[in-house]
């Protein structure tokens, strides 16, 4: 047993063996025995403080025979070392020290008649202990294994767990500067019997925010203190985007604004005054709402706010007000109008918010307006007295303006199809290349319209897209078809309003046959009663065919009305085909 160094002057290092010393080092001739056995029970009472740095990564042992354990700097109990603590142990923590368990655990395991002491270290110095002289014990996420009996903390700043399960009983937390133990949103600390007097806060400090998984409040003697903004159940509701982000004074738009836990969203607000909203519709990550911004309101940021069946929401710096510039109209559809009808005209462009459109022309009738960020929609009713020809339509707003054309043509209406198509038959090429096809409609509607789009013979042609929607406002839309092999099919438009289903003729060659058809101008086929015969049909107008290289250069054009009569499928070397049970031929000049 080394005894030897601890008899040497004060200052020399507790535990530090030196191989020079004896026993004589310590023993003169002339001291007598009394004097020696004070020696060696002085010595062997120091040898028995352990002093404890730096990071436990094996399992380790503290007992009243090797105390008191004397705590300096950071240590840390890690690789899923397992600290014991026999009853009666003294532990003296240093200025600033403490004790995080980051992985594996400690048992205390204290008792009535032998507490486990966490003191200044000031105490075993013979100096008064103040609050705050050392820091905390502190149980990670990876504390296991971890049960606290009959153990008395003084002096430091308290206990934290943050997200594990530590087992307290008959703690005993005294004159902490700070709450006696600290806990967040995942730790589940258990236990009973514990008390705490003196310290800062003689609570468990609970901070503010959403317990979003399975969280028990289970440590008893001590009462659970909660910040005074709350603590929410389950994870908080959130605004993460809001798309579009940027308006214009006097704008109106539909705004689509995402996040988390969002259902029933209501009272949807921004801190800017005049700004109209209106929720549309939404579910737990996303909602549309309708926003109308005055054409007065002040340039800046605003903040969105509103509230979730899970709580109030709130997105800073959600939306960006600009100052208002002069509309610009970059399309219109359609451009041409009839006389007699109301046709439903679709501008889109920008700055188009608090646009107005006006017609100088007598008998252009604009009604209907609705205007919006990016797109503009109104009726346009012509008389049927105005001469066909082209107009001026204004698009105004408090700040500038731009004229846009329209033409107002004489056909006469009445006669198209609700429904057709432009071509009202297909020549496609052999060569998987997709070529529009326009389907257009007599009258638009308020809502969107789709339609199911299909080629009767898919191994002859195809479509890109199983669906066509033709949007709210809209005249017309695109259908892509594509040809696979030489031959011929038929696509199938139907829904969207239709009574039957539309059937285009589509013909697909190859060869020397694919550049030979070009059709200039063909639109929709109808039925007709004064033709070749009931249920013939006829073109609703003009149609230019221009020859391909087979024939002479020169094109023909053949007029309106173009007789349709039921036949069978040919080709005779300059005819073409409608349908596997209709066939079109050429009317004399």
């Amino acid at each position: 047993m080394y005894l030897m160094p601890f008899c040497e002057k004060p200052g020399s290092q507790a535990n530090a063996i030196s191989p020079h010393l004896t026993i004589m080092n310590c023993i003169r001739p002339r001291i007598r025995h009394g004097l020696l056995a004070a020696c060696l029970g002085w010595a062997a009472f120091a040898f028995a403080q352990t002093p404890i740095s730096g990071s436990l990564t094996e399992s380790a042992h503290w007992t009243p025979e090797n105390g008191p354990y004397i705590v300096s700097g950071q240590v840390i109990v890690d690789n899923g070392a397992v600290l014991d603590i026999d009853a009666g142990v003294d532990i003296y923590m240093a200025a600033q020290a403490s004790l995080t368990i980051r992985s594996g655990g400690i048992r205390a395991k204290g008792t009535p008649t032998g507490v486990i002491r966490v003191l200044s270290d000031k105490v075993r110095q013979g100096q008064p202990p103040m609050p705050g002289d050392w820091g905390q014990w502190v149980f990670e996420p990876g504390t296991v294994d971890t049960q606290l009996d009959h153990v008395l903390f003084e002096n430091g700043e308290g206990l934290v767990v943050n997200g594990s399960a530590p087992i307290f009983n008959h703690l005993d937390l005294r004159h902490h500067a700070g709450p006696a133990i600290t806990v967040d949103l995942a730790a589940s600390p258990s236990g009973a019997g514990n008390q705490a007097v003196g310290n800062a806060l003689n609570g468990i400090l609970v901070p503010a925010g959403e317990i979003s998984g399975l969280v028990k409040w289970g440590l008893k003697g001590i009462p659970y203190v909660v910040t005074s903004t709350g603590v929410g159940i389950g994870a908080a509701p959130a605004l993460t985007a809001l798309a579009p982000n940027t308006l214009e004074q006097g704008d109106k738009a539909t705004v689509t604004v995402s996040g988390t836990r969002l259902d029933g969203l209501t009272e949807v607000a921004f801190d800017s005054a005049g700004i109209e909203t209106t929720v549309q519709s939404g579910d737990s990550v996303s909602a549309n709402i309708s926003l109308s911004v005055p054409v007065d309101a002040p340039p800046g940021i605003v903040t969105l706010r509103g509230l979730t069946d899970a709580g109030k929401v709130e997105f800073p710096s959600a939306l960006t007000i600009e100052v208002m510039k002069a509309p610009v109209v970059n399309s219109m559809t359609p451009q041409s109008v009839n006389r007699g009808v109301e046709t439903s005209i679709l501008m889109t462009g920008t700055s188009l918010g608090a646009a107005h459109v006006t017609a100088a022309a007598p008998g252009l009738n604009i009604v209907g307006e609705s205007p919006g960020k990016t797109v503009l929609s109104f009726r346009l009713g012509v008389d049927a007295n105005v001469p066909a020809g082209t107009y001026q339509l204004n698009v105004s707003n408090p700040v500038g303006s731009q004229l846009v054309s329209v033409e107002v043509i004489s056909e006469d209406q009445s006669e198209l199809p609700d429904f057709y198509m432009i071509p009202s038959m297909a020549v496609l090429a052999a060569d998987n290349t997709f070529q529009r096809l326009t389907l257009r409609v007599k009258q638009t509607a308020p809502v969107d319209r789709v339609f199911s789009v299909a080629m009767s013979n898919p191994a002859i042609a195809a479509v890109s897209e199983a669906e066509a929607v033709l949007p709210a406002g809209a005249y017309e839309t695109a259908i892509l078809a594509k040809g696979l092999a030489a031959g011929g099919t038929a696509l199938i438009v139907s829904g969207g309003g239709m009574a039957i289903p539309l059937e285009i003729p589509v013909e697909v060659v190859s060869g020397a046959l694919a550049p030979q058809f070009v059709v200039t101008r063909p639109v929709g086929v109808f039925r007709g009663s004064p033709f070749i015969n009931e249920g013939a049909y006829m073109f609703s107008a003009s149609v230019g065919v221009v020859r391909g290289s087979r024939f002479s250069a020169s094109p023909f054009v053949v007029a309106r009305p173009v007789t349709v009569y039921m036949g069978s499928r040919w080709w005779a070397g300059k005819g073409t085909w409608v349908s596997p049970t209709v066939g079109i031929v050429r009317t004399p000049d």
